[in-house]
């Protein structure tokens, strides 16, 4: 393997560990995309971005941090407006667990 080779499979190396060293910015990233579906009435995929971000914070063992009980409370949210009361219950209710505030 020549020198550049070497250097592209460094930096992508470095990139890959960077994304997996912040689990924050990816559970904020799938966050912020939900909350736009949101915004434009997908609320199946704001859902799902939401559930991938909750996957994220789980993996990162973030359950109890404050940034997941804002996903719980997104959640939420866009149960409620797809007319699911009961998961908007139990995701409002999750976040209150984590973060009474």
């Amino acid at each position: 393997m020549g020198t550049r080779a070497w250097v592209v499979a460094a930096v992508l190396a470095i990139g890959a560990s960077n994304a997996l060293a912040d689990p924050k910015a990816d559970i904020a990233s799938k966050t912020k995309e939900a909350m736009e579906n949101y915004d434009l009435m997908d609320y199946d995929a704001a859902k799902k971005s939401l559930n991938q971000a909750l996957a994220a914070a789980k993996k990162a063992k973030l359950d109890k941090d404050p940034v997941t009980a804002r996903v719980y409370l997104d959640l939420g949210l866009a149960a409620f407006a797809a007319g699911d009361q009961d998961g908007a219950k139990v995701a409002f209710l999750s976040a209150v667990q984590i973060d009474p505030k």
